[in-house]
C-alpha cells in the first residue's frame, strides 16, 4: 500500500516520529512548510503559536512536494498547540480535496490532545475524505522515546494491515 506521511514540525519532534513510522512501512515523507516565519524562542513560540491555533488561523503553505493521487493512504500529523490542531496542519487539511482518499491522522502533545484529532477528522470529512484511524503520541522529550516510537510503528502497521485487500 503506497503511503505518504505529511506533517508539520516546528522543532523536529514530529519529524523524528514521522521518519520512524515511514521507515516501518517504507512510506514517503513530505513536510508542511509555512511561507512566513514562525518564532522559535521559548516564550514567543508558545504565545504566537498558541494564539494562532486558538484563532484557527490558516497560514499560507509552500507547495507540497508530493502528489496525493499517487498514494492509497495519507497520514497527516503535527503538534497540538493550545489544545488545538496547529495552524499549518489546519491549513493543509482545510484546503485539500480529500475525495476518495483514506487518511490517518495523528498528533503529538505534551499531555493533552484537546480537540485536535476531532478537528482534523472533521476537516478531512468536510472535504470528502475518510479518516480510517487517529492516534496521539506523547512528545518524545516527555516520556520514554523508544516506547513512543514503537507504539507509533505498531499504530501505522496495524492501520495498513487493516486496509490491505
Amino acid at each position: 500500500m503506497r503511503t505518504v506521511f505529511i506533517y508539520y514540525s516546528l522543532e523536529g519532534n514530529c519529524r523524528s516520529l514521522v521518519r520512524n513510522m515511514a521507515e516501518a512501512v517504507d512510506g514517503d515523507v513530505a513536510e508542511l512548510r509555512l511561507t512566513g516565519a514562525m518564532p522559535t524562542g521559548f516564550f514567543r513560540k508558545y504565545l504566537v503559536g498558541g494564539t494562532r491555533s486558538l484563532l484557527k488561523e490558516t497560514p499560507a503553505l509552500a507547495p507540497l512536494e508530493v502528489n496525493l493521487d499517487d498514494y492509497d493512504l495519507v497520514v497527516v500529523g503535527g503538534p497540538v498547540w493550545a489544545w488545538n490542531v496547529c495552524p499549518a496542519v489546519r491549513s493543509f487539511l482545510s484546503t485539500t480535496d480529500w475525495r476518495g482518499k483514506k487518511v490517518a491522522a495523528f498528533v503529538m502533545h505534551g499531555g493533552g490532545k484537546g480537540k485536535a484529532l476531532s478537528t482534523m477528522k472533521s476537516l478531512v470529512e468536510e472535504n470528502g475524505g475518510e479518516v480510517v484511524a487517529t492516534g496521539d503520541f506523547i512528545d518524545l522529550r516527555r516520556r520514554n522515546a523508544d516506547e513512543t516510537r514503537e507504539r507509533a510503528r505498531s499504530w501505522i502497521r496495524n492501520i495498513i494491515a487493516g486496509l490491505a485487500p
